[in-house]
């Protein structure tokens, strides 16, 4: 009987062996999150007029030939994000192209915080922004 019981206690010592164990987490332990970070984005909205009246139709984009352009409302109104690599850099290179065909180009300092903007192309292109230091105006 000794052979017998010591083939029973070599059986349950190999399943116990592969029975996997997980330790519950300790306090000090760092938390690993599964879900991916948010991608940064940067949010421009603007405002386009000519010659004072708001101007409809006007297609804004940044760069990414992946994303399609914003169009201005016919409030003249529009709200572009920017995301991805272009989100993060120092500054954003917008185009402005409008219904007649002009197109403008302007650089906005990029805080990563919404930037709101007035857009007047009535001749060569004016920027106001709002909310934004004189280094930033200039």
């Amino acid at each position: 009987m000794p052979p017998r019981s010591w083939f029973v206690v070599a059986l349950l010592a190999s399943l116990l062996g592969c029975r996997p164990t997980e330790s519950p987490p300790t306090p000090d332990a760092p938390v690993v999150s599964e879900e991916p970070e948010p991608e940064q984005q940067v949010i421009v909205i603007g405002h386009v007029v000519r010659d004072g009246a708001p101007q409809p139709g006007v297609s804004v984009s940044y760069g990414d030939t992946r994303i399609d352009p914003q169009v201005s409302d016919r409030d003249g109104e529009f709200q572009l994000v920017v995301t991805g690599e272009f989100a993060d850099a120092p500054a954003l290179h917008l185009l402005l192209s409008t219904a007649d065909g002009h197109r403008f180009f302007t650089v906005l300092r990029n805080h990563g915080e919404p930037i709101t903007a007035s857009f007047d192309v009535s001749g060569p292109l004016r920027v106001e922004l709002h909310e934004a230091s004189r280094e930033d105006q200039a």
